[in-house]
């Protein structure tokens, strides 16, 4: 599996405050290669610690500043210990309704302030592949 780095929102973000994804991506841009089916991918890539849990969601909006964002997917909140190391949390087709734009978000929704964790987030065409090398099927 072939990443595009075009599609990846995350990579290796910091968790520890809420937040968007570093980056966004155009669905109308050129070499994008957002399709029908194409998949929503969420890892953790370092463990998260000294939190209640955090949900991830896929939000999207019709200008890059995301002023009237809308949430296509939330994962709702995912528990402390779900959130290690190299484990995916979520997998899903991009829902019907995106607009032109496509970003990522974190949200500490329990507990205080994680000091540890790094998320990826990016775009795929095929989920039931290995897309991040690390040996773990989604």
């Amino acid at each position: 599996m072939f990443i595009d780095a075009n599609l990846l929102l995350a990579d290796s973000q910091s968790l520890t405050v809420s937040g968007a994804s570093t980056n966004y991506i155009d669905t109308l841009a050129a070499g994008d290669g957002i399709t029908d089916g194409a998949w929503f991918i969420v890892l953790i890539k370092t463990a998260v610690a000294n939190v209640t849990s955090i949900a991830f969601d896929l939000r999207t909006d019709s200008d890059s500043a995301f002023g009237s964002e809308v949430v296509l997917y939330s994962t709702g909140a995912i528990l402390l210990a779900s959130l290690t190391a190299n484990t995916f949390v979520a997998k899903v087709r991009i829902p019907i309704g995106a607009k032109r734009y496509l970003r990522g978000y974190a949200t500490i929704v329990g507990g205080g302030a994680t000091t540890t964790g790094s998320w990826d987030m990016k775009i795929v065409e095929d989920a039931s592949r290995d897309v991040n090398g690390i040996g773990k099927k989604v």
